[in-house]
């Protein structure tokens, strides 16, 4: 038997569970939760009539199959017997029988169940029914798009095993394996100060790559952009190769629709908050663009 693991379980409810309001939730109806379930984190947020937040839940990502039992569990501590309306948007469920099938597993807690991707959440909580590119770089990329006639095409996003080029999984990725050839190439692979402590010392790793989830590798982007933009050239190389990545997946969306020659692109995810990435970035996909 397969045993779930809880996250609301053996901890304090004051820890993950941040309540807005002190009185009772179940007494309050049109109370709608959205989950945004990606690679590095899930979020639950309950809000309203008012469109207010009420609670919030944040941890680290889980199995989808253990989405229905996390739901079930932050409603009850939640005191919410069932929601009018439940929407997910859940990393790699693309196809309608995945969709169906979510949503049949969740129907019993909400009213009204809407499931779709987490990228295509994104998409209509940004640009609604107009169209546009969406680019997320975060630990994993992906550009997904529409154009006038309502026509969709995305580029990237299949994961960490298959290529999310140019994400924060990536970089961190490219680093780690280009650092242990160079450090094997100069002969310091069996020096005390090599690629094995170096890197351990310096980002708080642990010494083997194969043992590191994709949440670890990715939290090496940030030490890793902040390097490039000191001009270190491995980073500065690994950054440069990231950014002609990424704009490459809006490239490729955009020549498979019908912008009429006007593009309307939103950026989000955790590498566009440092500023010297995204300055580098829009740089590169204006360049890019002008040559469509």
């Amino acid at each position: 038997m397969k045993k779930f693991f809880s996250p609301l379980s053996n901890l304090s409810r004051e820890k993950y569970l941040k309540p807005c309001a002190r009185n009772l939730i179940y007494m309050l109806k049109n109370l709608t939760l959205s989950i945004d379930y990606g690679g590095t984190w899930v979020r639950l947020v309950l809000t309203n009539k008012k469109n207010k937040k009420i609670r919030r839940l944040k941890i680290p990502s889980i199995p989808l199959d253990q989405i229905p039992h996390l739901i079930q569990s932050a409603l009850n501590q939640w005191k919410v017997n069932q929601c009018s309306q439940l929407k997910i948007g859940a990393k790699g469920v693309w196809k309608k029988k995945n969709k169906r099938m979510l949503a049949l597993k969740l129907k019993k807690l909400a009213k009204k169940v809407i499931v779709l991707s987490d990228v295509e959440m994104a998409y209509k909580n940004t640009f609604g029914t107009k169209p546009g590119i969406l680019l997320i770089a975060g630990t994993g990329s992906i550009a997904y798009g529409k154009d006038i006639k309502g026509r969709w095409a995305r580029a990237g996003g299949l994961g960490p095993k298959k290529g999310d080029e140019g994400s924060g999984y990536w970089i961190g990725k490219e680093f780690l394996k280009r650092k242990l050839n160079l450090d094997k190439s100069s002969g310091k692979g069996i020096q005390k100060k090599s690629y094995s402590s170096l890197p351990n010392k310096s980002f708080g790793l642990n010494k083997n790559e194969d043992n590191k989830s994709v949440r670890e590798s990715a939290a090496l982007a940030k030490n890793i952009i902040e390097r490039a933009e000191k001009k270190e050239p491995l980073p500065y190389k690994i950054v440069l190769e990231a950014i002609n990545h990424l704009a490459g997946l809006v490239v490729n969306v955009s020549k498979k629709l019908d912008f009429n020659h006007q593009i309307c692109v939103s950026l989000q995810g955790g590498l566009f908050k440092n500023r010297f990435f995204l300055k580098l970035f829009l740089k590169n996909l204006r360049k890019s663009l002008n040559y469509l």
